[in-house]
């Protein structure tokens, strides 16, 4: 048995972490994923499908080069597609490329095979933007009667593809306030990138939202990002010795917007034996059981997102094109920790001010 191309990470409890059935649950998707792709052949650039074989409705699922492990977006993605096949009875093929070429050669498979496809509806998700780029070069892929194609990010192109997104400027807003409201003045701020759109709306939320209170906030001094491009720092070991600095200058709490690069950075958390440590959050999915110093988690609901999209679209039910979810919708959320029950009346203090803000930001952009 070789490797799969659908790989992936897995993580492994620490040692002090209570096993609980949450933290269960989440290695039982992880687990599921490899057995998708244990018996696949490693040279080989076909996706592995999973046993859903009933219904004329075929979905591939290409999730973007960071890929699936780090409890986190596109883990969120994945799970809400395997449910969703199972529930409604449509053939999933699921695809985690190690590259682009990769990338771009299932995609090109995805539009050759379609002449001869026994599924009459045929659906081609990208987890994530950065497969924008691949569109432009081919400009023979394009939707049709037979082929959809749904983006779970903002694709910036002219194509009329399905987008289905998740703000986090509101949710990121409220949370800086509350972070402010909790007295915590030595901040810091952590961003993948700078030319991320999704970073950088989650940065200026928690920025805005800190300063909304009075606390001060000095951008040039208070955020550092750990890549120059779209694509960088979402998958770096600094951030482990980026906090080891963070407690040896008693930062209070920093705001990680760095995608899998943040399981390191709790990593530290767990092993560091220092009497004071640096609060954080988890983001994207409810990651409290990775450290006892994570107070709350945004979480982007994407399962539930993709599960609602897939119910309307193996119906062939009308939907809208483009939709872009706030804080005032169910798919994100803050989950406070357990051991910090005291700053859960504080998200509720901030949440309709949070909504206001969020809709005027995005209406100025």
């Amino acid at each position: 048995m070789g490797v799969g191309i659908f790989s992936m990470r897995l993580a492994t409890a620490p040692k002090e972490t209570k096993i609980t059935a949450n933290w269960l649950i989440k290695r039982f998707v992880c687990a599921l994923s490899v057995l998708l792709c244990a018996c696949g052949d490693s040279s080989s650039n076909s996706p592995e499908i999973a046993n859903y074989t009933r219904g004329n409705h075929y979905a591939l699922v290409v999730y973007s080069g960071a890929g699936i492990g780090d409890d986190g977006f596109e883990d969120n993605i994945y799970s809400g597609f395997v449910s969703s096949a199972d529930s409604l009875g449509y053939v999933l093929e699921n695809f985690n490329p190690p590259d682009n070429k990769s990338a771009g050669e299932v995609i090109e498979r995805f539009f050759k095979e379609s002449k001869n496809s026994p599924y009459e509806h045929r659906l081609l998700v990208l987890g994530a933007g950065e497969y924008a780029g691949l569109f432009e070069k081919h400009p023979q892929w394009k939707p049709d009667e037979q082929n959809e194609i749904l983006f779970l990010d903002t694709y910036p192109g002219s194509l009329d593809v399905y987008i289905r997104d998740i703000s986090l400027y509101g949710v990121s807003y409220m949370a800086g306030a509350v972070v402010a409201d909790m007295k915590k003045r030595d901040v810091k701020v952590l961003g993948a990138n700078p030319k991320s759109k999704a970073v950088n709306s989650a940065i200026t939320g928690f920025i805005d939202g800190y300063k909304s209170t009075g606390a001060p906030f000095e951008a040039d001094s208070q955020v550092i990002y750990l890549g120059k491009e779209e694509n960088e720092g979402f998958d770096f070991d600094v951030s482990y010795f980026l906090s080891y600095s963070y407690v040896s200058d008693s930062i209070e709490f920093v705001f990680p917007v760095i995608g899998g690069s943040n399981t390191n950075m709790f990593r530290y958390l767990r092993e560091d034996d220092s009497d004071v440590k640096f609060l954080t959050c988890g983001m994207d999915a409810d990651q409290q059981y990775l450290s006892d110093n994570i107070a709350f988690s945004i979480v982007k609901r994407m399962d539930v997102l993709v599960g609602d999209f897939m119910s309307q679209w193996v119906r062939d039910k009308s939907q809208p094109k483009r939709t872009l979810e706030t804080l005032e919708s169910r798919y994100v959320d803050v989950v406070v920790a357990e051991n910090y029950n005291s700053w859960a009346p504080h998200f509720e203090k901030f949440r309709k001010q949070a909504i206001k803000a969020e809709q005027k930001y995005l209406e100025e952009k």
